[in-house]
């Protein structure tokens, strides 16, 4: 079982009896929905009605990373855990922004595979990627949350992901395990080039996220880059990559017409992995 904490006091959380909620010792109570996720999003901590992905992206994403085509991506992410935290027997995971779950399946699937006691928890702030993500795996705890109001106790997770969105790193330190990993993946000035190039007049240069450096709390031990070009073979395939990326919301709608009609598409994949580890106690 995580270590679930509760969002109002931050006190330990329970699952009851019947398995049907969640209780702290201040008497906080939250209902396990009927997919088999927990939500302990506070209302007040919503910048929108419905923040994160919205249903529609969920669903182009998952059924775009279901075809395969970031694999080699994935497994690299493989690759990197399994290197630098597959020796522990029990291991406490938090895929922090796990969107509709499919690297944080992928990632409790191998350790699981390899013997290993896992305990995983996807957390993402969209309640349609984690209802998609209930039906991957129910052995993980999906739980609807803000990623800078970590619902995890303090040292607590030895491995910690944070994919693709810009995180708080004292946040995520401090459920960090004292030389415990956090992995983290950003784009790089390449990535979906010819994507931009089709749905922009004016294509500009995407800064790459630089590596942070936090000594008090966070070492930087490692950087693998990946790039390499995949292949769309339909305006279906084209259609959920554009509407699982900004890119959706802010392309004119005649320029995302136009590019629909494609039925072949070349794009580059430029994705930076940064490896960390947590260095003092809390």
């Amino acid at each position: 079982m995580p270590s679930l904490i509760c969002p109002v006091c931050s006190s330990a959380l329970k699952q009851s009896e019947n398995l049907k909620n969640f209780q702290c010792e201040h008497l906080h109570l939250f209902d396990l929905a009927k997919q088999g996720y927990i939500n302990l999003l506070l209302s007040h901590r919503k910048k929108s009605k419905q923040p994160g992905d919205t249903n529609e992206m969920v669903i182009a994403r998952r059924e775009f990373l279901n075809r395969n085509h970031y694999e080699r991506v994935v497994n690299e992410f493989e690759i990197l855990a399994n290197k630098y935290c597959s020796k522990a027997s029990d291991i406490a995971y938090a895929d922090l922004g796990c969107g509709e779950g499919y690297y944080t399946e992928r990632l409790h699937r191998l350790f699981s595979q390899n013997s290993n006691a896992v305990t995983t928890c996807g957390i993402d702030i969209s309640t349609p990627a984690i209802k998609s993500a209930c039906k991957r795996d129910k052995s993980i705890r999906w739980v609807v949350a803000s990623a800078s109001h970590i619902p995890l106790a303090s040292a607590s997770q030895d491995l910690a992901s944070c994919l693709f969105f810009r995180f708080d790193a004292h946040e995520v330190a401090r459920t960090l395990k004292t030389d415990a990993i956090l992995i983290s993946a950003n784009t790089g000035p390449e990535h979906l080039i010819e994507l931009r190039e089709h749905l922009y007049d004016d294509v500009k240069t995407e800064k790459a996220e630089t590596s942070f450096t936090d000594n008090d709390r966070l070492e930087h031990l490692y950087t693998k880059n990946i790039k390499h070009q995949i292949e769309l073979n339909s305006h279906t395939e084209i259609e959920q990559l554009v509407s699982m990326t900004p890119h959706y919301w802010r392309a004119k709608p005649e320029k995302k017409q136009a590019l629909l009609t494609l039925e072949y598409l070349k794009v580059s994949l430029d994705i930076r992995f940064d490896i960390y580890r947590r260095t003092s106690a809390l």
